[in-house]
Formats: structure tokens, C-alpha cells, sequence
């Protein structure tokens, strides 16, 4: 997932207003049970200072608290089949979900629980049968007690498991699965989250959250792994494990509303967190082939590579909800940053203003900027300690070019020339980011929404390998020197066409500008085997033209159809020679265009299960759905390498299924 052009390890999942992410890599991989959810926002242009660490999008989630009474709820329980060229291939995925729960003292604590299975064997096209598959094997748990101390005062438990096997996760047509890699993660999360509220209105939220997450990596086995102008060979050459643990302590109080020209809702907390880790990253060789399959380049690898790191951080935010008269809203907030390993002081402001010219309320605008700081990535607080590289050059009769260059890991500062420092860089990404949109309603049952939101941050941690030969003191420099700049116009139209049915339609354009060699680009999920020098220009994630549909209709039968047609501007992607140094202009290329047809029509029946007593009126859902309806050919790999003799040949590389 990409979040206003950065990676989603650049954003921040909050889930019942604390962090749910890796504590090392920040990405998404913690799961949240669907049916947990009450509810999710995803903020491009986040509105408000009580959130911070992050440079790109803000993702919240608010989970669903335990029911009064005793239900019980059975989903997916029936497998899905794989369909290919009109013929079934088996189980494709099999995700059962139980959720059961109701009061365990009545009025006084309430509980509930949703167990998910995961299995899935997802076929990709490109590879041959059966060794094109990646496989899944997951679970989850979530339990959740709710103590009803008073008619004013909750407290609230949560536990969540996520134990999580997948094996060849990165396959495609050019990257079979003997050089894929095995990804592996389990872990748990607490939380405790304590609310009181006092009779004049005033609200104090506590929340405490543990997490500890432990994940591995591992290739199919120890063979040297082979860069060729037709895709990858051998194993992968990178194992690594890593053990993160977080604690988060937010208290926030909410004070009375006030009226002082207009309403006031003052809302001041504190967050404050730890997060550590301990890991390790073992390599074996990387050798770059030519075309006739002489040895170009070989990649070794020195060092233990027993890594480890932790960061405190404290912040303080205060907000204000003003409303001065019926037709304008303001929100103006702060927040304070202290890091152990990054910034000393950030200091985040924000505004945001929503107006409404008419009584009705049918047109509202709304603007906003705001300053915000990222998390130092944990990836970066012992960067010198991973395996330093070595690099090794060879002609076509397989002799030495000059000696091996060793490029030392190292922290260097921004500017010209190398400028060494001894610790990780004081720093931390930091993104200001502003939005104006209008929303309209254009009849009872249809309205449409546009706006624009541009994002520009600064700081972020880069790579770049920094070869001096000819003086022997070359690095793999870790810099916060890199940028990225991002801009999107969107217009959505929604309507309601009929009773019971629900369309929307969007577009949206949209710019991504940076440096390539981010550090969670490089190395999250996978390290890459070749680093290139680090260049500014079209980030790997741009889209620059998106139309997206989704909604649901009524069909005879009561039946419902529901589809999703997303369309967009192919992704971009850069040639490479031999040693997979840039040719020309990096991400200059681009894929077709994408498309893909989604539908899904079900029905509902009565269900009446009479030993249930008062809960015996039950529903069953039974449906048919299909990804990719039409087939399309969207490829999603390449033969990049100009010494191809496939250069420029698209490949096919997606999912390819239905299920029922």
C-alpha cells in the first residue's frame, strides 16, 4: 500500500488511538479482525495534532465493543475454489471467521472474540504449473472485555494474535520460486483503554499498549543467488529475525464545552512510547550474469550481522473544535515532539477550516495545513551493523576488474562530499502537507466531491552506495537527505440510483516526485540484492490517472450484485544493464494500462435455527465472486535488462482466480 506516494511504513495505523504497526519497520502487518470493526478512516490530509510519527497517510480504526447480550456470527465457512481456462484448480483460499460473545456478568463486563483462519494458494501467471504459488497459512485472534464500572466510567480490554506463515511470498513470471523468499511473523498485542467522564462533560481516555512482534525471512535454501537478463535464479540471499516490542502510554482529556465567541471543544494529552528491538541478517552471494552467462559482478557479504535498537519518544498536542456560528468550523492544534534518536523538539502545527454558505448544509469547504513527524525507523538506529558489502567485477573471460571494493555501512550527513558521522542522524522525517476540497450536493440523491491535497516532506532516510576505488574508503551511506513531493486532485460522484443501491465513481490525478533509495524502500519486506545510486524523480508508486467504481445494485431474485472497476496509468519502471545500473532516465517506462472487473452477487436467506431460542432468526449469504472478470492482461513484470534479448517483453504476473 502506498499512502500519498510513500510506502505504508511511512504511514501510521492507529487502532483505538494507539500505534498497531511493526515496531521495527512500521509497516501494516498486524491484523485487525473485519468484523471487529466499527470503524476506518484513511487521512491523506490528516486534520488534527493528536496524532503524530508518521510522513505519509494516517489509517484509523475504531474496533467494535462487546455486544449486552449473547449473539453469535459464522462467516466464509465454506471454501474457495480456483477456476483457470474453465477448469477448477482446487481450493483456492479457505478463511473461516467465528465471532460469539454477550455479557458475562450482566450490566457489568461484556466480552467478545473473533478467531480468523487463513489458507490460501494463489496461482500466478508467468510461472509454470504447479510451482507458481504462493501459500498462506494464518490466524488470528482477537478478545475484547468490556468492565462497566459506572454509568460513567468503562474499562476496556483487548487482546489480538496474528500468527502468520507465507511461503514464495514475492514470486512473479521472472522470479521463480527457488529465489523467492519465506516470510514468517507472530506476536501480540494489549491493550487497556480507561474512560471516565465527569458530570459537566469533561472526558479522561486512558490507553496503555504492549505489543511484542517477532518476524523471520528466509530463502529455499543456501545457493548463491543469480541476477540473469531473464529474471533471478539460485535462493535468496538474505535471512534475517527480528524481535520488536512497544510500549505506548496516551492519556488525553477532552474539557467541557465552552462558549466563548462560538463553541470550544480544548482536547490536550500526552503520548509517550518505547520501542526496542533485537535481530539478525545473514547473506550469502549475489552474482550478476551476462547474456552468454560470464560472471559480471559478485556480491559477498562480511560481518555478524547481530543488530539491535531502541527509541523513546514523548509528545504533547493540543487541539480546539471551534465553532463560532452554524455555518463555519475551525480546528487549530499543536503537537510537541521529543525523540531519543531523532528530533530534540519538533514542533507540529495545524489548521483546518469546514464551511457551509447555506443553512441546508448541501455545500461545504474545507481547508487545511499541518506539519507533521515521522518515527525514526528502528531499521536505521544500527544500520552499520548489517552485513557490509563487497563487491567484486569480472570481463567476459571471468578475470578480476581491479581489487574488490568493500562498502562499510555508515552514517553520513547531508551535503557534498562524505561527511561521516558516529551515531544515527538527529534527525526525523518531517512533511508538510495542505488540502482544499468542496463537497456538493447536487440532488436528493446524488452529490459530488473534489479536491486537491499536495504533501511535501523532507528528511527521509536514503541509501546510496559511495564507491572511491582508487582510495579504498567507499560507503554504503545512510543519510536523512531524501524528499518526496506529492500531488493529487480528486472528484467523486455519489449516487443513489434506486432503493436498496448504492454508486460511486472516482478519479483521480495524481504526482509522485522523490528519491528512489529510501530506507523502507530498500529493505522492507525484502532487502534488495543490488543497490544502485540514489536518483531523484518518478517514485515507483506513481499513478498519474485513476478512475475507480464500486457500488451495489438489486437484481431480480433479491439477489445483489456488487462491482469494483478500477482503471489506472500503468506503474513505472526503469532498464538496467548488466550490473542493473539505470539506463537512461529511471522509472521513464511504464506498464499498460491496468484494468480489472470485480463482481460479486449473492443473496441472502432466513436462516431459522429453532434451540437458538430468541436468537433463532439467523441469515445465510451465499454468493459468487470473481476477481478480474475479463481476464485482462495486466503485466506486472518486465525484462528490463537492455542485454536482454527479450528487452522490453511484458509478463504477466497476477492472481489469477475465482472463487465461490
Amino acid at each position: 500500500m502506498n499512502f500519498d506516494g510513500q510506502s505504508e511504513s511511512e504511514g501510521i495505523l492507529v487502532v483505538n488511538s494507539t500505534e498497531n504497526v511493526d515496531p521495527v519497520t512500521g509497516s501494516f502487518a498486524i491484523s485487525v479482525p473485519i468484523d471487529m470493526i466499527e470503524s476506518m478512516v484513511v487521512h491523506d490530509a490528516p486534520d488534527t495534532a493528536e496524532y503524530g510519527g508518521f510522513s505519509g497517510g494516517l489509517t484509523q480504526i475504531e474496533t467494535r465493543p462487546p455486544s449486552d447480550a449473547w449473539n453469535y456470527q459464522v462467516h466464509h465457512f465454506l471454501p474457495g475454489f480456483r477456476g483457470k481456462n474453465g477448469v477448477l484448480r482446487g481450493i483456492a483460499d479457505f478463511t473461516p471467521r467465528l465471532i460469539f460473545g454477550g455479557p458475562l456478568i450482566k450490566g457489568k463486563l461484556n466480552f467478545t472474540e473473533e478467531l480468523t483462519w487463513e489458507v490460501r494458494r494463489q496461482p500466478v501467471r508467468g510461472l509454470p504449473w504447479p510451482g507458481n504459488e504462493t501459500w498462506t497459512r494464518g490466524a488470528t485472534s482477537f478478545t475484547e472485555f468490556q468492565a462497566i464500572l459506572s454509568s460513567r466510567h468503562l474499562l476496556d480490554i483487548n487482546i489480538n494474535a496474528f500468527p502468520l506463515r507465507r511461503r514464495f511470498d514475492d514470486i512473479n513470471a521472472l522470479l521463480p520460486q527457488t529465489a523467492s523468499s519465506n516470510y514468517n511473523q507472530n506476536g501480540v498485542s494489549v491493550g487497556i483503554s480507561d474512560s471516565y467522564q465527569w458530570a459537566s462533560g469533561a472526558l479522561l481516555n486512558t490507553v496503555i499498549r504492549y505489543k511484542r512482534f517477532y518476524s523471520d525471512a528466509e530463502g529455499q535454501g543456501v545457493a548463491d543467488m543469480l541476477i540473469t537478463p531473464e529474471g533471478w535464479g539460485g535462493n535468496y540471499f538474505n535471512a534475517w529475525s527480528r524481535t520488536g516490542n512497544e510500549l505506548e502510554f496516551r492519556p488525553a482529556f477532552q474539557f467541557p464545552s465552552r462558549t466563548w465567541h462560538g463553541q470550544h471543544e480544548l482536547k490536550i494529552g500526552l503520548d509517550l512510547s518505547r520501542r526496542d528491538y533485537t535481530g539478525t541478517s545473514a547473506s550469502h552471494p549475489i552474482e550478476l550474469m551476462r547474456e552468454d552467462g560470464s560472471l559480471a559482478e559478485q556480491v559477498a557479504f562480511q560481518g555478524a550481522g547481530s543488530l539491535h535498537g531502541a527509541a523513546a519518544e514523548a509528545a504533547e498536542f493540543v487541539e480546539d473544535r471551534w465553532r463560532p456560528n452554524s455555518h463555519v468550523a475551525v480546528d487549530v492544534g499543536a503537537r510537541l515532539t521529543t525523540q531519543s534518536i531523532g528530533r530534540s523538539a519538533g514542533f507540529g502545527p495545524h489548521v483546518a477550516v469546514a464551511y457551509s454558505p447555506r443553512q441546508d448544509g448541501k455545500t461545504v469547504i474545507r481547508a487545511g495545513t499541518g506539519t507533521f513527524y515521522g518515527h525514526v525507523p528502528l531499521l536505521a538506529a544500527d544500520f552499520t551493523d548489517n552485513p557490509a558489502r563487497l563487491i567484486s567485477f569480472f570481463d567476459p573471460s571471468g578475470a578480476p576488474i581491479g581489487a574488490p571494493i568493500l562498502l562499510r555501512n555508515a552514517y553520513l550527513t547531508p551535503g557534498p562530499g562524505v561527511n561521516l558521522v558516529q551515531t544515527n542522524p538527529g534527525t526525523s522525517p518531517r512533511t508538510l502537507n495542505a488540502h482544499l476540497e468542496v463537497e456538493q450536493q447536487l440532488t436528493r440523491n446524488v452529490s459530488i466531491h473534489v479536491g486537491y491535497l499536495e504533501s511535501q516532506t523532507q528528511e527521509l532516510f536514503t541509501i546510496n552506495p559511495l564507491i572511491d576505488s582508487a582510495a579504498g574508503n567507499s560507503f554504503l551511506g545512510l543519510a536523512e537527505s531524501g524528499t518526496a513531493h506529492y500531488e493529487q486532485v480528486e472528484a467523486t460522484v455519489r449516487a443513489r440510483p434506486v432503493e436498496r443501491s448504492e454508486l460511486n465513481v472516482s478519479y483521480v490525478w495524481s504526482r509522485s516526485r522523490g528519491d528512489l533509495n529510501t530506507l523502507s524502500g530498500l529493505f522492507v519486506p525484502f532487502e534488495l540484492p543490488v543497490i544502485q545510486p540514489n536518483v531523484s524523480g518518478v517514485l515507483a508508486s506513481d499513478v498519474p490517472h485513476r478512475v475507480v467504481a464500486w457500488g451495489l445494485l438489486p437484481l431480480p431474485w433479491k439477489l445483489t450484485f456488487s462491482p469494483v472497476v478500477d482503471v489506472h496509468s500503468g506503474l513505472p519502471f526503469s532498464a538496467v544493464d548488466v550490473v542493473q545500473n539505470y539506463v537512461g532516465v529511471p522509472n521513464s517506462s511504464r506498464y499498460p494500462t491496468f484494468f480489472s472487473l470485480d463482481v460479486r452477487v449473492y443473496k441472502e436467506f432466513a436462516l431459522r435455527v429453532p434451540f437458538l431460542g430468541r436468537s433463532a432468526n439467523r441469515k445465510l449469504r451465499f454468493g459468487l465472486y470473481s476477481l478480474d472478470v475479463t481476464n485482462h492482461q495486466n503485466p506486472h513484470a518486465v525484462y528490463n535488462e537492455v542485454a536482454s534479448p527479450f528487452f522490453g517483453r511484458l509478463q504477466v504476473s497476477i492472481v489469477d482466480w475465482m472463487a465461490l
